[in-house]
């Protein structure tokens, strides 16, 4: 008797006996229906038959079905396609799952078959297969006891709750050449096609042609005084402590009141603000900074475009415009040889953070950055926030932001710096070795820990707690994030808005 005639009588037999059970259970359940409720009517006992018989009706489909998938998993004869082992994994022809997919990869020849990639391995959905709870736990040195090489890769759930399809398929591809990028696939409404997709489920547009005109022109700005003004802030930087690193705030006008309050709290610890320089997009801010005596840095042509009013939400114009003048301040500081710790103006310090990146352990890593708590692909793995991080001055990082400035259209298409800064730096970190740290939200926490976490902030309140900052991400606009800060007590400007509370300013 061969496999296939094993498997049908074994799934036969098996069908058999649940429907004899099901008979039994269903006689003894209606016997006792019956003796208890001998009062009931007519109508309520034809209720309780119809019930039992749809119940049955539910069983035999269910029987029908792992009678068709066990017919197909055991057909190898008839589809050669596939075959499944006792770990789950399956196993599909290479050119079978080219044919399907159309990837436009070179085409298999023989000789390479031969070779290499006769057969592909499919980890099917493990969660729904419930195959993940079954395989063993072991410890890490006898899996790399035999590994010389380890490529890792994350999958995030492709949807949220409780559906049986969370995790996705995944084909691994044995291959001489291989592939630093991920493909998704998804299933269309015939049920037998795939079409690509983007791993969020859809592409990012590309930029239009405004945008593009005008990232030509912020390039030409750029590159057409870049001399100049790299002497410029080597003149001004000369005069600031630096050893450790350069502290950079990007701001304009509309949110000098977050600018403030930043100042009064890192007065509060007694901060040294020796190392701290303000890249100002405007000259209203530019003046304000200086009236402080902060170290100031403004250029009408650079940042000539940035609106002087904040941002009425995440991703609109405005916001694209003043974040990518904080990527540009971070660019220029770094070209210049300086390590660079980059800030968002709505953070409250409770700690120099400039000591914290001078730890002898942390050297090795050329980007820190605070973790941004955004679980979409596009922040994947580092969830990287680019409103606090931390950059080390090497031949990296130089290129890092180099790249970075010259795709600052993508940032104008998407709105959002930290799409484009998270996707280059996975393309960084493989091809060119870029360290990359994710900082612990518990000691650099923000805006998602007061949302998600109250219990966590109020410790922060109460004095039980002290991270080294609390950045207020995570919300609308200018107004949400000073009113969030009153509400916590960290808020440290005057009513007038112009002076801290202790008159320190």
């Amino acid at each position: 008797m061969n496999q296939k005639k094993r498997s049908r009588k074994a799934t036969s037999s098996t069908s058999t006996i649940l429907a004899f059970l099901l008979g039994i259970i269903i006689g003894f359940q209606w016997n006792a229906f019956i003796s208890a409720h001998r009062h009931l009517s007519a109508a309520d006992i034809q209720h309780e038959l119809e019930s039992c018989q749809q119940t049955l009706f539910d069983l035999k489909h269910k029987i029908k079905n792992i009678n068709k998938r066990d017919e197909e998993v055991s057909d190898t004869t008839k589809t050669n396609t596939y075959s499944l082992s006792n770990t789950g994994v399956l196993k599909i022809d290479a050119k079978a799952f080219q044919d399907t997919f159309q990837m436009g990869f070179p085409s298999i020849h023989k000789e390479e078959i031969e070779k290499e990639g006769k057969e592909i391995l499919i980890l099917p959905n493990l969660q729904a297969n419930h195959t993940f709870d079954n395989i063993p736990l072991v410890k890490m040195e006898k899996i790399t006891s035999t590994c010389n090489n380890i490529v890792s890769f994350h999958v995030k759930e492709m949807y949220k709750g409780t559906q049986p399809d969370r995790l996705p398929c995944i084909a691994l591809i044995p291959s001489s050449s291989g592939s630093q990028h991920l493909t998704r696939w998804k299933r269309n409404e015939d049920l037998h096609t795939f079409t690509r997709v983007g791993m969020k489920g859809r592409f990012m547009r590309p930029p239009n042609e405004k945008v593009m005109m005008q990232h030509e022109q912020n390039m030409l700005n750029l590159l057409s005084t870049l001399e100049n003004v790299q002497d410029e802030l080597r003149s001004i930087l000369q005069t600031l402590k630096t050893d450790k690193g350069v502290i950079v705030l990007c701001i304009n006008e509309g949110y000098i009141p977050l600018f403030y309050n930043f100042i009064c709290a890192a007065k509060r610890i007694h901060m040294d603000l020796s190392s701290l320089l303000i890249f100002a997009t405007d000259e209203a801010t530019h003046s304000k900074a200086k009236q402080l005596g902060i170290a100031s840095f403004y250029s009408k042509t650079l940042f000539g475009n940035v609106p002087s009013t904040h941002a009425k939400h995440l991703g609109d114009e405005t916001f694209a415009l003043v974040t990518l003048a904080g990527a540009i301040s971070v660019y220029l500081v770094n070209s210049i040889g300086y390590n660079v710790l980059f800030m968002d103006a709505d953070i409250v310090l409770f700690k120099n953070p400039l000591e914290y990146f001078h730890q002898p352990t942390l050297q090795k890593y050329d980007v820190m950055c605070m973790d941004d708590g955004n679980d979409n692909w596009e922040y994947q793995p580092y969830r990287c926030n680019q409103g606090f991080y931390y950059v080390r001055y090497n031949e990296r990082t130089r290129h890092f932001l180099s790249v970075y400035i010259y795709n600052s259209h993508l940032v104008m298409s998407s709105g959002i710096d930290q799409i484009v800064f998270s996707l280059l730096i996975n393309e960084h970190v493989a091809f060119h070795g870029l360290n990359v740290k994710t900082l612990d939200w518990h000691a650099f926490p923000g805006g998602r820990e007061y949302r998600k976490y109250k219990w966590f902030i109020q410790e922060i309140v109460k004095g039980e707690r002290q991270p080294w900052m609390l950045h207020m991400h995570w919300t609308a606009n200018r107004d949400d994030k000073i009113r969030f800060f009153k509400e916590l007590g960290m808020w440290y400007v005057d009513k007038n808005g112009e002076q801290c509370v202790d008159d320190t300013i």
